[in-house]
């Protein structure tokens, strides 16, 4: 019987990476049923070195070895928002600027929605990361 309990934290290291690399690895370079972790991409330097481990953490092959969900919330949390660089200044090192930029030059309408999106997916993590700490055993569970 294959155990999936922990299939979704391995999906979070994937797009976690790709959040912040805009890229994945499993789309061309590796292949998610025989992979090797020391096969894994470097993370960029900009990014926190707690939120690097928790990214590999969560990608371990065995499910046994990956970090548990609201254990990978809360550190990155405190890495991201508390103890490490703040998020203006990771959005900056994620390209947010070059972002705005691309902005300018585009529609009015075009601009408006895409801002509104982006204006949706920080009121989610403010969401999420309020909810976190009010009621971690609602988080852990998702």
């Amino acid at each position: 019987k294959v155990n999936f309990e922990m299939a979704d934290t391995w999906a979070a290291g994937g797009l976690s990476y790709e959040v912040l690399t805009r890229s994945n690895p499993f789309y061309k370079l590796l292949d998610t049923a025989t992979y090797q972790e020391s096969e894994l991409p470097a993370l960029p330097s900009r990014v926190n070195f707690v939120a690097r481990d928790v990214i590999f953490d969560l990608l371990k092959r065995d499910p046994n070895e990956r970090v548990k969900p609201n254990i990978a919330a809360n550190a990155l949390n405190l890495s991201l928002f508390r103890m490490g660089e703040d998020v203006k200044q990771m959005m900056e090192k994620c390209g947010i600027s070059q972002m705005t930029t691309l902005l300018a030059g585009s529609s009015k309408v075009l601009s408006q929605k895409i801002n509104s999106r982006l204006d949706k997916v920080m009121n989610l993590i403010t969401a999420e990361t309020i909810m976190a700490n009010l009621a971690p055993h609602l988080i852990s569970r998702a």
